[in-house]
This record gives structure tokens, C-alpha cells and sequence, in this order.
């Protein structure tokens, strides 16, 4: 009975990883931000903020996700992140929902999820296909819902 018992175990320990490579746990998410504009920002956080200056590029990783404002959608229970911005006199918030339905050409999927944005003069932030490199010189052909317009808190 006992190397019976023992077997089992064996063979959960054997198969679990393989379970998990075929389903798989949740991948991280990034977004990664490149400011094309001439206005250097900072990043609120629930926990403090960060600065993101013209021509640089900052990334979100889940870490940093959690850690932003995350407002619930009309009429739903879901809840989304949120970017809040502060640049001289400009204050604005961005809802980040619309990142979730960008087509599959933004978004890169290989170690973790990754969309790029890139933030122009007119303060709209552009989706970036994958194959981009950043700055993109005309980034104005856009997914659906896209760019994402600023709304003033």
C-alpha cells in the first residue's frame, strides 16, 4: 500500500509541472510608456509618484500597475488602472481600459503580456504596434478606441 501511495505522489509531482506549463499561470503585464512629448510628467501612485521626462521611456510592470489609481467601470463591477499625470500646469488622468482590447499586433506575448503607448505634444497617448520601434515619427494609424484622450480630474 505504501508504494502505491508513494507512486501517486511520483507521478503528481511529475505530471503538476507539465499542468502547468499547458495552462499556465497568469503572465505578467507591463505597459511600456514613451514620452515624445516635451513636457516632462510625473506618475501618480497610491503610494507616491515618479518621474517619466520628455524623450524616456518608463515601464509598468505589475508592480507598478497595482500601485495606480484603479476606478471601476460604469455599469460593471470591473475594475481598471488608472494614469495620472501632472506636467507644469497639466494635470490629467488617462483610463487605461481600452489596453485590454488592443489588437494582437500591440501586443507582445512571450515571457509577459506588453503593450507600448507612446505619449505626444497634443497629450493623447498612441498605441505602438510591436514591430515599432519608439519613438514612432507617425504613430496616427490607430486600433479602435485609440489614442486615448485625457480626461482632467
Amino acid at each position: 500500500m505504501a508504494i502505491r501511495n508513494l507512486l501517486k505522489w511520483i507521478s503528481l509531482v511529475l505530471v503538476l509541472p507539465l499542468i502547468l506549463t499547458l495552462y499556465g499561470c497568469p503572465k505578467d503585464m507591463a505597459i511600456s510608456l514613451y514620452n515624445n512629448s516635451s513636457t516632462d510628467w510625473v506618475v501618480r501612485f497610491a503610494d507616491g509618484e515618479s518621474q517619466w521626462r520628455a524623450g524616456y521611456l518608463l515601464r509598468l510592470g505589475d508592480n507598478e500597475l497595482n500601485r495606480l489609481s484603479w476606478s471601476v467601470l460604469q455599469g460593471t463591477n470591473k475594475k481598471v488602472p488608472t494614469l495620472d499625470l501632472v506636467g507644469g500646469s497639466k494635470s490629467f488622468r488617462y483610463s487605461l481600459k481600452e489596453i485590454y482590447a488592443l489588437p494582437p499586433e500591440y501586443v507582445e506575448n512571450e515571457h509577459e503580456t506588453q503593450m507600448r503607448l507612446q505619449m505626444e505634444a497634443d497629450d493623447f497617448l498612441y498605441a505602438v504596434r510591436t514591430e515599432q520601434q519608439l519613438p514612432v515619427a507617425d504613430p496616427r494609424t490607430q486600433p479602435t478606441n485609440f489614442p486615448l484622450r485625457p480626461s482632467v480630474p
